[in-house]
């Protein structure tokens, strides 16, 4: 994979998931007692968690992967 696919999948898994967390960390806590802040809180929140971890893993794969083929 060129450095520029591995640019767009770290932006993908990495990169945006952290963003989406940071806004609805700032929407939780600004407004604690708001629907929109409770439907983030139990649905966007943990998706967004579980696509960054899964970004983590494949990197971390893929750098496994890389040093047992050189």
């Amino acid at each position: 994979m060129s450095n520029k696919a591995w640019r767009i999948v770290a932006l993908l898994f990495i990169v945006v998931p952290i963003i989406i967390c940071i806004i609805i960390s700032f929407i939780i806590t600004y407004f604690p007692t708001s629907d929109v802040s409770l439907i983030l809180a139990s649905d966007f929140l943990p998706i967004a968690i579980k696509i960054q971890g899964v970004g983590i893993l494949i990197a971390i794969l893929v750098s496994i992967f890389k040093i047992k083929k050189d």
